[in-house]
């Protein structure tokens, strides 16, 4: 069975969400002996043939076994005979409602935003990784701080800056595959994706759908216009064209620190915000995800890399319109009057679990604000565009 390409960060998943083809409980399928014929839907549950992992909240409409499965410390995550679920009710069913409106409100705040900014990189190393120790304040241009990682791999803008492409490496930590101090580049293996036996593809292999067997519609013209594409990509997921001002929060944290993955979300004018307030409140701006892997990992090259930052933003444009904040920043020379003001700011770090834990604890380094001007009626030459730095959220100037 074929899933259709979603594209999760488009303005129509505002209004239709999460396609009904991953949370129908049966569907219909072709098979070499008849046609029509009803099964469960793989997509919604996989029921595991072998235990997997450890710990857990599991289950679904197809699970076969005894429910409610409270499991302990060392029972597997999903054990043999139950299925996969999204999103778990107290029962462990999985939560079609819940899950789709997390989804229509994380496009709103999260999806769009981010890819929006990064279709604005055309430098492969900001394009393609979180950060740098070395670098300083997230500030040095429009769309690194939204990376293709911050984004979790979901674009590949090569077609709107072809001549933007994998810078190689030699000074390497290593994989689970690829040895310490060995020059990383377009050729190096995607392992452990074979295309012969012997064989594996490489970045080289893959920059261009159509070697895959498969292309888009923007894409099927034998000359496409970079440019022009890039400028239509800008349109379709801008946050809102119709404002002259935006205001962004940038934040910078070590991605290891706390050893676990977490979020950081961003509230406005709602100090009491705690792990608990629902990302569908009013106040809710959005968040950035670190994905981070635990401390007993194995992998080299995450074990390496202690000091590894994570940049990424917030856009607060949308909440504080939602909020009656006034957008116009009010300039006065090189001075921006702060209709939001670091104060009304709230930043919580949240794990997976739903707990809180301190900023300083996960690592946050620092957190600004700044408005851009894309000018009275939308500026695409973005190159155009001007921004000022409003204020320091964290760590607070008293501090």
């Amino acid at each position: 069975m074929r899933f259709p390409y979603w594209d999760w960060a488009s303005p129509s998943t505002l209004t239709h969400g999460i396609p009904s083809v991953i949370f129908d409980e049966y569907v219909n399928i072709d098979n070499p002996v008849r046609k029509n014929v009803k099964i469960r839907n793989p997509l919604r549950a996989y029921t595991l043939p072998e235990d997997l992992g450890s710990l857990g909240l599991v289950g679904d409409e197809s699970n076969p076994t005894q429910r409610p499965y409270v499991p302990d410390a060392t029972s597997p995550y999903t054990p043999k005979g139950y299925a996969t679920v999204r999103h778990p009710d107290t029962n462990y069913f999985t939560n079609a409602d819940a899950t789709n409106l997390d989804v229509i409100t994380s496009c709103s705040s999260v999806f769009r935003p981010n890819i929006y900014q990064v279709f604005l990189v055309n430098n492969w190393r900001e394009f393609s990784n979180h950060g740098d120790p070395a670098d300083g304040k997230p500030d040095s241009n429009y769309g690194h701080y939204s990376s293709i990682e911050v984004a979790h791999d979901a674009v590949h803008g090569a077609a709107c800056h072809p001549e933007a492409w994998i810078v190689g490496n030699e000074d390497t930590e290593g994989t689970f595959t690829q040895a310490v101090n060995k020059r990383i580049d377009e050729n190096t293996p995607l392992t452990p994706f074979r295309k012969a036996e012997n064989d594996y593809w490489t970045s080289k292999d893959v920059r261009y759908t159509k070697t895959l067997g498969y292309n888009y519609p923007e894409l099927q013209h034998e000359k496409v216009d970079p440019r022009g594409l890039l400028l239509d990509m800008l349109d379709y997921y801008h946050p809102n064209l119709f404002l002259q001002y935006h205001w962004r929060l940038t934040l910078k944290v070590k991605k290891n620190k706390v050893g676990l993955p977490f979020q950081l979300r961003v509230f406005l004018d709602l100090p009491t915000a705690s792990p608990s307030t629902p990302i569908t409140s009013p106040n809710y701006a959005g968040y950035i995800s670190i994905f981070a892997r635990g401390r007993e990992t194995q992998c080299a090259n995450c074990a390496n890399q202690k000091e590894a930052v994570v940049n990424g933003n917030v856009d607060l444009t949308m909440c504080m319109k939602r909020l009656f904040i006034d957008l116009n920043p009010g300039s006065r020379g090189d001075t921006v009057s702060q209709s939001l003001t670091p104060n009304q700011i709230t930043i919580l770090a949240v794990l997976n679990d739903g707990s809180g834990i301190s900023l300083e604890e996960v690592g946050l380094i620092s957190a600004d604000y700044w408005v851009y001007d894309e000018g009275p009626k939308y500026d695409q030459e973005y190159e155009n565009w001007s921004k000022k730095h409003v204020g320091q959220v964290y760590p607070q100037a008293n501090n």
